[in-house]
């Protein structure tokens, strides 16, 4: 997930704890996914606070 963006680099969050800064001239390409990253069925076995917790996590990230 794209964490922040300027003309130079760009920042994706990994995980809760850790992102990674790229720079652009380093990357040949740049494409927006429209699969999710999330894998399928994983809501299905989460607990409802589990499910909270992700939730708060996807939106801290914004």
């Amino acid at each position: 997930m794209i964490k922040h963006r300027t003309p130079e680099t760009i920042e994706v969050q990994v995980n809760a704890e850790r992102s990674v800064v790229i720079a652009t001239d380093e990357m040949e390409i740049l494409q927006s996914s429209d699969v999710s990253v999330m894998p399928a069925g994983l809501v299905e076995q989460m607990t409802i606070p589990e499910f909270s917790d992700l939730m708060a996590f996807l939106q801290s990230a914004k």
